[in-house]
């Protein structure tokens, strides 16, 4: 779990503290994330097996 320091009082505390750190954890899943997804999309197509495209694209 990745937890940022964006509220106030804290609803969510982590002991480690790694504010920080979990923002660009979960900034950057934003991009991987997607790119992920395609890579099995695309790794799927190569095999030849059921490749199913989201609904929303």
């Amino acid at each position: 779990m990745a937890a940022t320091l964006v509220q106030q009082p804290r609803y969510v505390d982590v002991a480690d503290e790694r504010w920080d750190e979990n923002a660009q954890f979960i900034a950057s899943a934003r991009q991987d994330i997607p790119r992920l997804v395609a890579e099995v999309h695309r790794l799927r197509r190569l095999l030849g097996g059921p490749d199913q495209e989201p609904a929303d694209g």
